[in-house]
């Protein structure tokens, strides 16, 4: 009983602290408050069609002290409503280890750390990797086409979610 319940506490910590990292994410300036202004650009960066009266409402919504920021609290109330989980509930953590290593992922081939994988980028680390895969600009362009769902040349965070689902089962 007492491991089950130290395991919860420590789970619970964990998706604290992974939550304090994505919002360190929007958090631009690190004065622990998400202006309007840095959740745009971060939706911006995550390729996330917003509309301006979207963000507004949605910053109003969250903004519960009204102060036209997005604080840390706020910011946990607002992924609770997301993803339908209330701080403390047990996860799937094996689902939920998979995100992180897929994250985690997506950051090595995203190397500067824009959101996107570029050619280039792909191509670096198929080398640093030793692949025969991805020797040329061309074949690196041929692999991100096969999943560049919205035409642009590189592959964001969804595109690379799709294709690592489909060949690996998960979804």
């Amino acid at each position: 009983m007492a491991k089950n319940l130290d395991e919860g506490v420590s789970d619970m910590a964990d998706g604290r602290e992974e939550l304090r990292r994505v919002f360190s994410t929007f958090d631009k300036n690190g004065d622990w408050l998400i202006s309007k202004q840095e959740m745009r650009e971060s939706f911006d960066k995550l390729r996330l069609c917003v509309s301006e009266e979207e963000l507004a409402s949605t910053i109003r919504t969250v903004d519960v002290n009204g102060d036209g920021h997005v604080d840390f609290d706020e910011f946990v109330s607002l992924y609770e409503s997301i993803s339908g989980k209330r701080e403390g509930e047990e996860d799937d953590a094996e689902a939920e280890h998979e995100d992180a290593d897929l994250a985690e992922a997506f950051g090595v081939f995203d190397e500067n750390g824009d959101g996107l994988i570029t050619v280039e980028e792909l191509q670096a680390v198929l080398k640093s990797l030793g692949l025969t895969e991805g020797r040329t600009i061309g074949e690196c362009k041929k692999m991100i086409e096969k999943v560049d769902k919205d035409g642009d040349g590189m592959v964001n965070y969804l595109e690379f979610n799709e294709m690592m689902s489909a060949g690996f089962g998960r979804n």
